[in-house]
């Protein structure tokens, strides 16, 4: 009688390479958790049993000998029948390998050579075999994206499929979509495939393959979404945290969502599947979730259910009956132990819909570090499948307006500036659930903040900075909407008073704000209520007042200016208003040039003394800028606010002032100490800004 189909295949399995790994331990016997590697590779084959002849695993004596090979195989895969080669000794490559088995072992007809450091979905390859369209080679391929170009055999594919060239660890010299080979392939004529590279001596199989192509013999790849890879530390980790976590629960709702919507459930005709519905569900319970269908069905008809769901082989774990037809509400916790992963995600679909579009984020990204620095917000760099990023993340909870407005309002400035020129990062996007608010943006691995820069790089940084902001920044101006005076008093009333009003009464801060005279070092200032009064009420609002608005940056300290080599980008923007005083970043860079900001905001130690007369000694000895740098500032923002050099010098300590004024809050989170310190300068750069008027 003629077989139907095509003939059963022998798949190979080589395991005779001699790589350490692991501590060297035999690679495919090395443990993830609950299975070694050689299970996980083999499992998918399990099921396309009836197409395959027999199971062939290829080893080198002496694995045999130290590992027991053949018995651990045993005791791994009780009820499998296979044959285990043991190679002499080791040969030149995984194709010599596969040569040397097929000659001992007498091997022929179509088969499946599969390495042995990873486990995919076979059934897409098996599929394309009993399509019976007469290819020479298949194999699986995956995407490149975030890959290393030196981990892969590469095939350039037409849109057919058809593989047009095949390249070792580079990309190959022809047109089409370059894929990466996965090391499980079919060939119609294992003899034929085996005796090509003995003749030429070959190493590589996709040197064999090449010939095939060149020989006009048909060759396709088959795509391929699901696979695990263990040929490196980082694989077998991940497969191991896989494992080693149960990936969460699927509460899936039954009518409208994976069966058809009836208003009167029937028992007398099978459930009407939603297309896919039922393989969506085996796929997440194959990824290890637990599935529970949810119903408002009575919970009286469950058998009759039950039934209905086993006779279409709807897979599942738990059915919970009797719901309310009404909305469904998770609450969970969010785990600190997996701090960036949300424990609770919906997916609402339209009635019918069916789940096929839902996608399930498998990838859990790993915290590298934590940056010092936002005190609303986590700065974390972050790592996923794919690349490095940094994430700035704010839980929503008390403080809304200095955490989750806040960091929102970042994110949107950033956009903004993306526009202007590439001086910011690379945006990869915000996200917003009922926890908390994110956003990602690109990894600047290179890239210094100006605090971090050398004596040579720091003016050339400065220039570059400045320039930049000056022609595409700045440069779209706006007059201000009222008299410059006026928006000095509204800034005043909005931003600075009610900080001042709030430590008013404070036993030691209160002083600087409403007291008498205060001696700091040899000189003697009013106190900052009396010395923003002065500034109102007299002539200096005229000179201090900015003149136009723009967009600005609202943060312009030298911790968030990155430079490499010529390239400057800045981060964490603070822009309060759409469009804003060019000072404020003036005074914010300032704050870094002149008052050393980022030397003292980070210690413990003791920034000031009082004398028993009140004296203020400031302990930290803040040394002036390089002349040469500060100079080359003053006169980039005497250009930019079009005044004289002297003008831009004392707006800059005025507005650096009004800057440490607006930090009291978050300074004395820190200490009473910071808080003291920051509120003395700004009495002290104030006064010296109101003298020189």
């Amino acid at each position: 009688m003629k077989r139907s189909g095509p003939p059963p295949v022998t798949v190979i399995f080589p395991m005779a390479g001699q790589a350490a790994h692991a501590g060297y331990k035999f690679k495919p016997f090395v443990e993830l958790s609950d299975e070694p590697v050689i299970a996980a590779v083999v499992r998918p084959f399990l099921k396309w049993q009836a197409s395959i002849a027999r199971f062939v695993f290829v080893t080198l004596a002496e694995h045999e000998a130290e590992f027991a090979v053949r018995k651990r195989l045993e005791e791994i895969f009780p009820d499998l029948k296979f044959d285990l080669v043991c190679l002499d000794r080791p040969t030149q490559g995984p194709a010599q390998t596969l040569a040397m088995a097929v000659g001992r072992h007498e091997i022929s007809g179509p088969a499946i050579v599969c390495d042995s450091d990873h486990s995919i979905d076979v059934d897409p390859l098996f599929q394309e075999i009993h399509a019976a369209h007469a290819e020479s080679c298949l194999f699986p391929i995956w995407s490149l994206r975030g890959e290393n170009l030196k981990s892969w055999s590469i095939a350039a594919c037409a849109a057919d499929m058809r593989v047009t060239a095949i390249a070792e660890k580079e990309l190959p010299a022809a047109s089409g979509d370059f894929f990466g080979v996965i090391g499980c392939y079919y060939f119609a004529d294992i003899v034929a495939t085996a005796q090509l590279v003995h003749s030429r001596s070959f190493g590589y199989l996709s040197q064999a393959i090449k010939e095939l192509i060149v020989g006009g013999q048909c060759v396709r790849a088959v795509k391929i979404d699901r696979a695990e890879f263990f040929g490196d530390a980082r694989g077998l980790r991940e497969a191991r945290a896989r494992r080693d976590r149960f990936p969460g629960t699927i509460f899936c709702d039954l009518d409208g969502t994976v069966i058809e919507h009836q208003d009167v459930p029937r028992y007398d005709r099978p459930l009407q599947l939603l297309e896919g519905s039922k393989e969506k569900l085996a796929q997440w319970i194959d990824e290890g979730y637990l599935v529970v269908l949810t119903t408002a069905r009575p919970l009286a008809e469950q058998p009759q259910l039950e039934q209905a769901l086993r006779d279409q082989g709807v897979p599942f774990h738990r059915l919970n009956m009797g719901l309310p037809s009404g909305p469904r509400y998770i609450i969970n916790d969010r785990k600190p132990s997996a701090m960036l992963v949300p424990q609770v995600v919906s997916y609402e679909v339209s009635r019918n819909e069916g789940i096929t579009h839902i996608t399930i984020p498998s990838v859990v990204p790993t915290i590298l570090k934590r940056f010092n620095g936002a005190s609303f917000a986590d700065t974390l760099l972050v790592e996923d499948d794919e690349k490095r990023f940094v994430r700035k993340r704010v839980l929503k909870r008390d403080h809304l307006t200095l955490g989750y407005a806040k960091l929102k309002n970042q994110y949107r400035t950033l956009e903004r500036f993306s526009h202007f020129a590439e001086i910011v990062p690379a945006l990869y996007g915000d996200h917003d659930n009922s926890l908390e608010y994110f956003f990602d943006m690109e990894y600047l691995a290179g890239h210094q903040p100006l605090t971090r820069l050398s004596a040579v790089e720091l003016p050339q940084a400065l220039a570059k900075l400045l320039g930049v902001f000056q022609e595409r920044v700045y440069g779209v101006k706006t007059s201000t909407n009222a008299s410059g005076p006026d928006w000095l008093i509204s800034h005043f009333s909005r931003k600075i008073f009610p900080k001042l009003e709030a430590v008013q009464t404070h036993p030691v801060l209160g002083r600087l704000v409403d007291g008498g005279e205060i001696r700091i070092g040899d000189k003697t200032y009013p106190a900052l209520n009396t010395l923003l009064s002065s500034v109102i009420e007299g002539h200096g609002a005229q000179v201090l007042a900015p003149k136009w608005l723009s967009a600005i940056h609202g943060d312009l300290t030298f911790e968030n200016v990155l430079y490499r080599g010529g390239d400057v980008r800045v981060i964490d923007m603070d822009g309060g208003d759409f469009l804003d005083a060019p000072e404020l970043d003036m005074g914010k860079l300032f704050q870094s040039l002149v008052g050393r900001y980022e030397e003292w905001a980070h210690v413990d130690a003791k920034l000031c003394e009082q004398s028993p007369d009140g004296h203020i000694t400031l302990k930290p000895n803040l040394q002036r800028p390089d002349p040469a740098v500060e100079q080359l500032c003053v006169d980039y923002w005497s250009q930019i606010l079009s005044c004289s050099p002297e003008q831009a010098y004392v707006k800059g300590l005025f507005y650096m002032g009004l800057h440490l004024i607006r930090m009291i809050p978050f300074r004395l989170r820190v200490s009473e100490e910071q808080a003291f310190f920051a509120l003395a300068l700004a009495v002290k750069w104030i006064g010296d800004a109101h003298e020189s008027l």
